[in-house]
Order: structure tokens, then sequence, then C-alpha cells
């Protein structure tokens, strides 16, 4: 694979050099005319998480999979990828016109942030969850960001991952959670994939996320072929009033 592109993150590399293929870009060149990935992603990013609410040793499914969520609990870590429900007061959504990118947010944490509101003289802090909102993005640039993410971490992901689930470890990667707060970093993520992220970027009231879920490092080959209109498109109403119920609408 070659990268038009003088930089990825925050570091220089050679213009068009060689780089090897990340897990995700091979995965997807392997499946991407094969529907029955498309129905696993729907089925592990959401139905497993946020409809059977599965935990633990229930919802790993691959010889690779992981149970960092039982380590961490419910802390939101930036560099992480999380999945919860989301229900702001301004929110009017019927189960007609489940919105995902406002509902069911598939974020790319970047920081979490104390945000000062000033209410009848009083200072009311809140805490807030900002990242970039994956279900904005179409396949291409979904597959393009994860794709530079893991090849400019490459030994994190290709190595350091690996042996985590061998030993049965949790492992974060810092450097990227670290540039993640960076607006110079998500500045030039954009100008690798040719995508203003800045569109996707959101913050959401720490306290008004629910069911807040862990995207273990395993699935996040899927999360290419995760497409939320399609999904909306081919649900029933017993299933959409399911949707509506967790979201408590």
């Amino acid at each position: 694979m070659k990268l038009d592109v003088e930089c990825v993150g925050l570091k220089k590399i050679k213009k068009d050099a060689d780089v090897n293929m990340s897990q995700i870009l091979e995965f997807y060149q392997d499946n991407k005319e094969n529907d029955d990935i498309y129905k696993l992603a729907k089925e592990y990013i959401l139905i497993d998480t946020l409809s059977k609410n599965l935990k633990g040793i229930n919802k790993i499914k691959d010889i690779d999979g992981m149970n960092m969520e039982a380590s961490l609990s419910n802390n939101i870590i930036p560099g992480m990828i999380y999945t919860f429900t989301y229900k702001s007061s301004k929110d009017k959504t019927d189960i007609d016109n489940l919105n995902f990118g406002d509902n069911m947010p598939l974020l790319l944490c970047c920081k979490i942030n104390k945000v000062d509101k000033v209410f009848n003289n009083k200072v009311f802090t809140s805490l807030n969850v900002q990242g970039l909102n994956l279900n904005l993005l179409d396949k291409k640039y979904k597959l393009l960001l994860l794709d530079n993410i893991q090849n400019f971490y490459y030994n994190f992901y290709h190595n350091d991952v690996y042996n985590s689930v061998l030993n049965d470890k949790v492992i974060i990667n810092n450097d990227l959670a670290a540039n993640l707060q960076d607006i110079n970093y998500i500045k030039t993520l954009s100008s690798v994939i040719k995508y203003d992220l800045s569109t996707t970027y959101r913050s959401y009231i720490l306290s008004n996320c629910k069911n807040i879920r862990l995207i273990e490092y395993n699935l996040w080959k899927y999360i290419p072929f995760y497409n939320p209109s399609r999904i909306i498109s081919n649900l029933n109403n017993e299933q959409l009033k399911h949707l509506s119920y967790i979201l408590n609408l």
C-alpha cells in the first residue's frame, strides 16, 4: 500500500513510502463482497452490546476475542472506541427516524473535558466525552482512518495487542490517546484521508451516556462494514420498537 501524504500522525514519513498492510485493510479486501460480514458487524457492534448486553466470556466469539472491558469498567479512555445510547434534552427522535449519529454513536474517544455552565449565578460543572463519531463517516473513510491509525502504530496493533490477548492483559495506546487531544493531529488525519474529520467531532454530556460499551480491538476490523443506514432500513417494526426501548424514547 502507498500513502500519497507527507505525514501520518505527528511524525514525518517518506512520501509514497511502502507500508505494511494493516489488519483492517487486509480483512476488508478479503471480505468486501461477503454479505455475512456485514451481518456480523451489526451483531458484534450493535446487537451483542446494546441489545443483548452480552458481557464477559459471552461476548467473545473469535479466537482473538478480547475482554478488556471487564477490567476497564465504565471508564472512557481516549484512543479507544465506544458505543452507547445517548438522549439529550433537545433530541426529538422517534422510532420512525432513529438517528444513529445522535443516539447510538460509535465514538473514537479523543478527550474527556470539564465544561462549566452558569445558571442562576451558580457554576455547574459537567464532564463531556469528545471524539470522532465514526457513524458519520461512510465506509471508505472509516476504512482509511482506521487503516492509517493501525499503520502508524503498527507495532502496537500487530504485536502488542496480540501479546495482550495471549496474556489476558489490558493494553492502551497511550501515544494515540495523547495525539487525539491535539487538534493538529485531527487536522493531519483529515489531510491523510482527504476528509474533514471536524464534521464528525462530537461532544456528549457523560451523564447522558448510557449503556457504555467498549468496542474491543479485535472488533475494529468490522467497523468499515457497520452501516447504520443499512441496518435501520432492514429492521422490522418490532426491532425498531426494541431499539426505541433501549433509547428510552
